[in-house]
């Protein structure tokens, strides 16, 4: 069972590093604001991780307990907390974006490079979020082949393929950070509606976590 969350782990990991190779490549500016939104992410991402585990251990309980539909009513629980936490970062850091920013940097020109992209990486939260809840609904249930497969296929063909095409085709860095976040978002967005459907398919109840 260890074997697809390590690799679903070590390929989201290397893509996240490839999109970082592709922020540096397009200039330190670009690379820096990048690294000011990723900043924030692992932070945001230790909330969306609390709720996750919770959930994920909660609905291994209840599995073990043969309680199938109180499982399934904890991960519903689970996501839609996390949908309202992310509906107010997300107010938030809109709200807030130039002084947001300017914790992390005084840098006026990652400042105007970060006020064009924030609004679009306060918006990937959201699907962010709900996405990594469900995503520990189903590591509760033990689907990890298809985490591990998801995962593969969003950040071989989005995270490096799209983003590749990206950094070739846009001419004004201006607007890279906002579309690398672009299709994070676009991702997770994806990713959170395959995942969505597989949890309430229910075909979890059926594997055999032995």
């Amino acid at each position: 069972m260890g074997f697809p969350a390590t690799i679903e782990q070590m390929v989201w990991a290397i893509g996240m590093l490839v999109v970082t190779g592709y922020a540096a490549f397009s200039g330190i500016t670009v690379l820096a604001t990048h690294q000011v939104f990723v900043r924030i992410q692992a932070i945001l991402s230790m909330a969306y991780l609390g709720i996750g585990m919770s959930s994920m251990t909660l609905i291994g309980k209840n599995i073990g307990a043969e309680e199938h539909r109180l499982a399934e009513k904890t991960g519903q629980l689970a996501y839609r907390i996390a949908f309202v936490f992310s509906i107010i970062v997300v107010v938030i850091m809109i709200g807030f974006s130039k002084s947001l920013i300017s914790v992390f940097t005084t840098d006026n020109e990652v400042l105007r490079f970060g006020s064009i992209s924030i609004i679009m990486f306060a918006l990937t939260q959201i699907p962010k979020a709900v996405n990594g809840v469900i995503i520990g609904n189903l590591r509760g249930a033990a689907d990890l082949k298809w985490l591990m497969w998801s995962t593969i296929i969003g950040v071989a063909f989005l995270e490096i393929g799209l983003n590749w095409g990206i950094i070739i085709y846009i001419k004004d860095k201006l607007y890279i950070v906002f579309a690398l976040w672009a299709v994070q978002g676009f991702d997770e967005t994806l990713r959170l509606c395959f995942n969505f459907f597989r949890f309430k398919g229910g075909k979890w109840k059926l594997i055999d976590n032995l």
